[in-house]
């Protein structure tokens, strides 16, 4: 069963690994469509500029030059849409980058949960491999307790035993003794009977 959940553990951690290299890649390729978009970006700054010196160079042009006023009319409302056109997309970048940037975001809290839940997996692991040690440690405590107080039961009937022997054995000596000494008085009284006759 122990083998069946770290298999089951090790699964789920490279699963947990897999995913966080799936969204780092995800992550770069969001940062290398960032970078392209803002080289993009620049290059449209860059022709706004131009644009902008165009549009310059034409108004001062208008009033040098009567027969090409129309031409330069015509050119500088084009250049004005493609200024807007410009500005458009530039916008449409900056608004594409600022959610390329949310979803970065989103993907860096994901690794996050991702790693923290791995981590989690692995200190649950420590603390059930902890516990059943210690469930162990305790069970063989109480066994070498229980054998340590049976010993204990057995002595002490031991050495109540051998109290009770002693006790009888003093009982017989004393017994012994007793009618050794009313044997003794015995057969000097007899003896002091027969010298007095």
């Amino acid at each position: 069963q122990d083998a069946q959940k770290s298999t089951l553990m090790d699964m789920e951690i490279a699963d947990y690994e897999r995913l966080v290299k799936e969204l780092n890649q995800k992550i770069t390729d969001k940062d290398n469509r960032i970078e392209d978009l803002e080289q993009e970006t620049g290059i449209q700054k860059q022709k706004q500029e131009t644009l902008q010196e165009e549009i310059k160079s034409l108004q001062s042009t208008m009033q040098q030059d009567e027969e090409r006023n129309a031409k330069i009319k015509q050119l500088l409302v084009k250049t004005k849409k493609e200024l807007a056109d410009s500005k458009q997309a530039e916008n449409d970048h900056l608004m594409l980058q600022a959610s390329l940037k949310g979803e970065l975001e989103a993907s860096q809290q994901q690794i996050q949960v991702a790693v923290l839940t791995s981590e989690k997996h692995k200190v649950q692991e420590q603390l059930r491999t902890s516990s059943e040690q210690h469930q162990r440690t305790m069970s063989a405590c109480q066994q070498k307790i229980a054998a340590l107080q049976e010993e204990c039961r057995a002595a002490q009937a031991e050495q109540a035993s051998v109290t009770s022997e002693f006790e009888s054995y003093k009982v017989r000596v004393h017994n012994v003794l007793k009618q050794q000494k009313n044997k003794s008085t015995a057969r000097t009284e007899s003896e002091g009977a027969k010298q007095e006759r």
